[in-house]
Parts: C-alpha cells; structure tokens; sequence
C-alpha cells in the first residue's frame, strides 16, 4: 500500500490521523472503523480509541499536499494533473 492510501478505502488519505502505532488513515475512515469494531487498529489490531488519533508529522502533510493527483472531473473528459493542495481551487 502506497503510503499516501489510505488501507482502509484505498484512496489517497483525506483528513489524515494518524495512530498510536504509527499508522494513517482517512479520519472517517478510521472513525467509522473504531466506532464499528473491537476498537483495534486495522492493521496491527493495536487497541485504538479516537482520542488516541493525533496529526501525523508535518514531514508527512508536506509530502502529501505535494501529491500529484488527477482531477476529480476526470470523468467528465478534464484532464489536468495537479498537486493535492491545489486540488480544492481546480
């Protein structure tokens, strides 16, 4: 899995927390997840509460923002490829 993926949707991470033992995932995705499950990571099965779910390193948003990603109305024949942090304002 890329790092930018999220494991659980497999799209890149939108709104990235990251756990306790160092994984990264969707907010919601790992929100949906903790509230659902045993409360474990994923991934290790780590015991995992909300609370526990910090902003992952800045060295990490950096590279992320930085991300070249195609356009969301790809479908709809755009066919520009940009950087995540400009992604919003396209």
């Amino acid at each position: 899995i890329n790092k930018f993926s999220c494991p659980i949707c497999k799209m890149v991470v939108y709104q990235p927390k990251e756990t306790p033992c160092k994984h990264i995932f969707c907010f919601n995705c790992v929100a949906h997840w903790i509230r659902n499950s045993a409360r474990t990571c994923p991934l290790c099965r780590h015991r995992l509460q909300l609370e526990d779910l910090t902003k992952p390193q800045p060295q990490y948003l950096s590279e992320l923002s930085s991300l070249k990603v195609l356009c969301s109305f790809k479908g709809n024949g755009c066919t520009e490829e940009l950087e995540l942090k400009y992604l919003s304002r396209h």
